[in-house]
């Protein structure tokens, strides 16, 4: 059984690569969260068996800033409810799985740990227990990240991926790799192009379009809601597209640098192609800030707090 984490795409992105090589041996159910299952249950090749799609929590976010109290305080009185829905989809493979491998989706790590199965937990944030290479943006973690995690760290093995190099291949049950590339973007070749891909949420776009009105570049913007609006602000010098991996794929190939909240996928993408890269992530979104701030220490580009017309 494979679960998927229904947070964003890009654990679903990723973990498509895997489930693709380990349908043409075995037998693999899998299953998501929300627009993440919707999307693995189209990509997914005939031989793979889709699950019910499986219920997760909802991030609260302000402008630019994750908001860790409203996000506890709309989710706690959910977990229970939230278990109980997804153990029930899980019960029904007790009898025909023999292995677990989870993508950061930790209710089915706790089932698999209480039906004594396998697990294999495919992880990028565990990275961040490992800050030495990194003391400049060494702080630690807070309970938001320490408690799944530990969660997660449960499993039989961990896979950690990331763009960023750490002295050690191993750590007791952890072992570190590099990052999953999706087939896709490794058959695509990247040229400079003349448009600067814009990937970032819908309640960061207005500050990010106000800066960037002014300066002399042409911005192509990836976004599912609002657009009308964002438009009406938006200099001449910007056009907007529905998010699909096709035409992400196509546009970050010839792209001329890529703007980005910090998420690991996207970033990791525009890295592989040799883009310079801007990331908008204030700390209290603590992982984003972290692949932001270490991709700015590798020397690929900048991480700012908010966005700056002059930092970018």
């Amino acid at each position: 059984m494979f679960a998927v984490c229904g947070i964003g795409l890009g654990h679903v992105i990723r973990s498509l690569e895997i489930i693709d090589n380990l349908a043409e041996e075995n037998e693999v159910f899998v299953t998501s969260a929300s627009r993440a299952h919707s999307f693995l249950k189209k990509q997914t090749p005939d031989k793979v068996k889709p699950l019910a799609a499986i219920q997760t929590i909802e991030l609260c976010f302000g402008e630019n800033t994750f908001d860790l109290i409203g996000t506890a305080y709309k989710n706690i009185p959910k977990l229970p409810a939230i278990l109980y829905s997804n153990w029930k989809i899980f019960d029904k493979l007790k009898k025909n799985v023999d292995l677990v491998i989870s993508d950061h989706e930790v209710s089915s790590v706790m089932w698999a740990k209480a039906n004594r199965k396998k697990i294999i937990n495919i992880s990028h944030t565990h990275g961040m227990y490992f800050t030495h290479f990194f003391e400049k943006f060494k702080k630690p973690l807070n309970l938001a990240y320490t408690a799944p995690l530990d969660l997660l760290s449960t499993a039989d093995m961990t896979v950690n991926t990331h763009f960023f190099p750490l002295k050690r291949k191993s750590f007791l049950n952890v072992r570190f790799f590099g990052p999953i590339i999706a087939k896709d973007m490794i058959e695509v070749k990247a040229t400079e192009g003349k448009k600067i891909v814009v990937y970032l949420p819908t309640n960061m776009l207005n500050g990010f379009i106000e800066v960037a009105n002014p300066i002399k570049e042409k911005f192509i913007v990836f976004c599912d809601s609002g657009q009308e609006k964002l438009k009406k602000t938006a200099g001449k010098n910007f056009s907007f597209k529905k998010v699909s991996r096709k035409n992400f794929v196509k546009e970050l190939s010839r792209a001329k640098c890529f703007v980005s909240h910090g998420g690991v996928s996207g970033l990791t993408e525009a890295l592989f192609l040799g883009k310079p890269c801007y990331v908008i992530a204030d700390e209290s979104f603590y992982e984003r800030c972290y692949n932001g701030k270490t991709m700015e220490l590798l020397g690929y580009g900048k991480c700012s707090k908010k966005e700056s017309g002059q930092e970018f």
